[in-house]
């Protein structure tokens, strides 16, 4: 485990007292999102959603690009991580304050991340807050020479890089652009879970229209300093509904969200374009790790055990009630507050890639379990 020393070193000193004492869950920032139960959420109702005006900017900066979110209930506001890179430099992180009846998200300010995320180099895509600082996952560079696949990186809240961490060397190998997307820590503090968008090269071939592709969610204990790896499935590759040429097609993983210690919601985003027609597929699954069976770091075999997945929400059963009937690119999730009725709200929001062709929408989901 010498990969994940620097790391779990940091972790356990936070843990030993001062403001971090105890667990996240001591931390009022996100007492209240600690569920009250285990139980897997069985359906998501749609509470509300908020189209961004196109160009609409925080203290000079465009908002744009958001691929992960995070939410701090002391002050009831939530986080967006842009992965604004290369000529839209430097990635930042936007600060809106979040009312859930009715739902209303409002640019509150921007922090700019700094060291190799200020640069450009870095794709930021994944988001888990920890006490006083956070853990943040990029995808890498495929334009870089040579092309680099990312990994897991440890900030402070104002944006400051502190280190780099180092992960098993199985994952050195992922697709730059198609590695490190999901990325969330559980309310109790103890564990966090990180995935790629697409399985790695040995683990199988690309998703088509018959398979999905199969990725490695890992799971960190940092309470005990061990991780188990489980293999996560996708759906395959949506078939379009009209004939023509496919110009473009793919799913994967884009976000991750820990409901507990064991229970993960998964986002699967798909887009297929026929005829120069893009279309999203957006659907939320749940998954139980406490059984799941882990698989070890030589590549996948087809009967390689693969973790079983229920699904929550297909955003086509609710794309007619969005303010804008159309499913956007959505890359970020987060739990959010506690609604009126006592259910667990789920925020999630869409990158809209800096396009005036693409929208940035948050919509608010309630979970019931």
């Amino acid at each position: 485990m010498r990969w994940l020393r620097p790391l779990l070193c940091m972790l356990l000193a936070s843990c030993a007292g001062g403001r971090g004492g105890g667990s996240l869950a001591s931390d009022p920032a996100v007492a209240d999102v600690v569920p009250a139960s285990r139980a897997v959420p069985t359906s998501a109702q749609l509470v509300g959603d908020v189209d961004l005006a196109p160009g609409l900017a925080v203290d000079g900066l465009v908002i744009g690009g958001i691929s992960a979110l995070g939410f701090s209930a002391a002050d009831q506001s939530l986080l967006a991580l842009s992965d604004a890179h290369r000529s839209h430099a430097p990635a930042r992180m936007y600060a809106f304050d979040l009312t859930m009846s009715p739902f209303a998200v409002k640019p509150r300010g921007v922090t700019l991340l700094t060291g190799r995320f200020a640069s450009g180099h870095e794709d930021p895509e994944g988001l888990a807050l920890w006490q006083d600082h956070m853990l943040i996952c990029s995808e890498g560079n495929s334009k870089s020479d040579p092309p680099h696949p990312g990994g897991l990186h440890r900030l402070d809240r104002s944006g400051a890089y502190l280190e780099a961490v180092e992960l098993p060397p199985i994952f050195t190998d992922a697709f730059p652009n198609k590695s490190f997307e999901g990325l969330s820590a559980s309310p109790s503090g103890r564990w966090f879970v990180l995935t790629t968008e697409r399985g790695l090269p040995q683990d199988g071939p690309a998703p088509d229209f018959d398979r999905g592709t199969t990725v490695r969610i890992m799971r960190v204990d940092a309470e005990r300093g061990e991780k188990t790896t489980h293999a996560y499935r996708t759906d395959p590759v949506p078939r379009p509904a009209d004939a023509g040429q496919v110009d473009e097609a793919d799913i994967g993983v884009s976000a991750l969200t820990m409901l507990d210690d064991d229970r993960v919601l998964v986002l699967e985003r798909a887009g297929v374009s026929v005829n120069g027609v893009f279309r999203n597929q957006i659907r939320i699954y749940a998954i139980d790790l406490r059984d799941a069976q882990p698989v070890d770091d030589t590549p996948l075999t087809p009967d390689a055990p693969v973790t079983e997945k229920r699904l929550l929400l297909d955003f086509d059963d609710i794309v007619d009630k969005l303010t804008t009937p159309k499913l956007d690119n959505f890359e970020g999730m987060v739990l959010g507050p506690r609604l009126p009725d006592g259910r667990r709200s789920l925020i999630l929001a869409s990158d809209d890639n800096f396009s005036s062709a693409q929208r940035t929408v948050f919509v608010a989901l309630a979970l019931t379990e």
